[in-house]
């Protein structure tokens, strides 16, 4: 298995089309398409199923998409510390986080001030699905990870630190007459389009608001979407009020955010493995983020 057979592999399974992962590797297609040969021949499996109108990662091609991944990734890691041997790394932390938009504040902070106190710590990040998280952390390849999906993490060896019990919000246009109200309630929401994420999409501790307002609103004014992201495009073009935790939120001059009446929340923290040979330097990052507000300010 050469670095070369994983460059391609992932890149015909990121785009499902050979032509395309050619020019982006600046490989003929032909080489391509023995390279993945040579990978299928090697692992005794098939990776994609191709007709004349289309291209498909198998069960076992999505199975080794995401170890493809990695080791890629390793491997540049491997790389930049190599062209960097003046450096003398004395240690690793490994982190993952999962990709909401308080991470943009939170983790910046936290690594100018670990850096600062740990110049000779190598860091890596990488953003995760909460698929990943439990493996990662079993496997030793993260020491940590920012992430508000605790309930698959319930074991003794595994510890989940909360950094914020995080409330609802409703992202509305600038529009009335909502933007007068101090909060939404649910009565609000009734005669409105409302925007909520895929269950298939997130982690069982965010389905919990999901299912009780699809059980409390006409089906019909109901839209799933794929990602927090699109929530907000969506609710910016006037196609319903997103609704999301208060860590996910980002804010403009076309949209604001008003507190959702419930009881539901999210708890949002750090879930780590015990008895960690590293964990002193987790216990910096914990403290780092006692000095930084985690709530939305509205």
């Amino acid at each position: 298995m050469t670095s070369k057979q994983l460059e391609c592999f992932v890149e015909v399974a990121e785009s499902l089309n050979f032509t395309a992962a050619s020019a982006t590797l600046f490989l003929s297609q032909p080489t391509v398409t023995r390279q993945i040969r040579l990978l299928e021949e090697e692992l005794g499996v098939q990776l994609f199923l191709r007709t004349k109108k289309s291209v498909s990662l198998t069960p076992a091609g999505e199975s080794f998409f995401i170890d493809a991944k990695e080791i890629l990734s390793r491997i540049l890691i491997a790389k930049n510390k190599a062209s960097h041997n003046s450096e003398a790394y004395t240690a690793k932390i490994a982190i993952g986080y999962s990709g909401v938009i308080l991470e943009h504040r939170l983790i910046p902070h936290i690594l100018q001030e670990f850096t600062h106190s740990y110049p000779d710590v190598y860091v890596f990040l990488k953003q995760l699905h909460y698929k990943e998280i439990r493996g990662h952390l079993e496997d030793k390849k993260m020491d940590m990870v920012f992430t508000y999906s605790k309930d698959s993490l319930r074991q003794r060896d595994y510890r989940f630190l909360p950094l914020i019990r995080a409330t609802y919000y409703v992202l509305i246009p600038y529009s009335p007459p909502f933007t007068q109200l101090p909060y939404i309630t649910l009565e609000n929401l009734k005669t409105e389009n409302i925007i909520l994420p895929e269950v298939s999409n997130c982690p069982k501790e965010a389905q919990s608001l999901i299912s009780y307002l699809a059980a409390a609103l006409p089906a019909s004014q109901i839209h799933y979407c794929d990602s927090p992201q699109t929530a907000v495009i969506l609710a910016k073009g006037s196609l319903g009020l997103a609704i999301m935790p208060e860590f996910d939120i980002q804010t403009d001059n076309k949209i604001i955010a008003k507190k959702l009446h419930t009881e539901h929340f999210l708890e949002y923290g750090i879930a780590y493995m015990q008895n960690n040979a590293i964990q002193k330097y987790l216990d910096k990052i914990i403290q780092s983020t006692k000095s930084i507000d985690l709530h939305y300010s509205v």
